[in-house]
C-alpha cells in the first residue's frame, strides 16, 4: 500500500471500535505504534483529518488504558502527563496529544 493511499483515520476508528465492541486491539495498536511520523503527515491532509485521528487516538487509549489500569486515574495529573501512549514511533502523554496535538492551533505543521 502507497504512502498515499494508508487510511490511518480509518485505522484509529477501527481501533476505537475494537474497544466498543470488545474485540482484540493488539493488530491496530501495533501498527499505531510504528507509523512513521513522516507518513501519517502526509497521509493526514486536511486540519479535519488529522483533528479526527487525534481524537480517536486520546480516546482509545485512555478507555485501554483505563480498562487495564483504572487506580492510574486516582491521581489524574500524573495520568494525563505520564507518556504512555505510543504512537507514531514515539511515547506520548494525554497532556501533549490534547494540549499540543488537538488544541494546537497550528496542527498544519503537525505536532510532535
Amino acid at each position: 500500500m502507497s504512502t498515499s493511499s494508508k487510511n490511518y483515520n480509518q485505522l484509529s476508528q477501527d481501533l476505537l471500535e475494537a474497544i466498543k465492541n470488545k474485540k482484540a486491539t493488539k493488530k491496530f495498536t501495533d501498527q499505531l505504534a510504528t507509523v512513521p511520523k513522516e507518513e501519517l503527515n502526509a497521509a493526514l491532509k486536511t486540519d479535519k483529518e488529522k483533528l479526527a485521528f487525534w481524537i480517536n487516538i486520546y480516546n482509545s487509549y485512555i478507555i485501554l488504558i483505563l480498562l487495564d489500569n483504572p487506580e492510574l486515574y486516582e491521581d489524574r495529573n500524573a495520568f494525563f502527563k505520564k507518556e504512555q501512549v505510543k504512537t507514531v514511533g514515539e511515547m506520548l502523554s494525554f497532556d501533549k496529544i490534547e494540549h499540543g496535538i488537538i488544541r494546537s492551533s497550528n496542527r498544519k505543521t503537525y505536532i510532535i
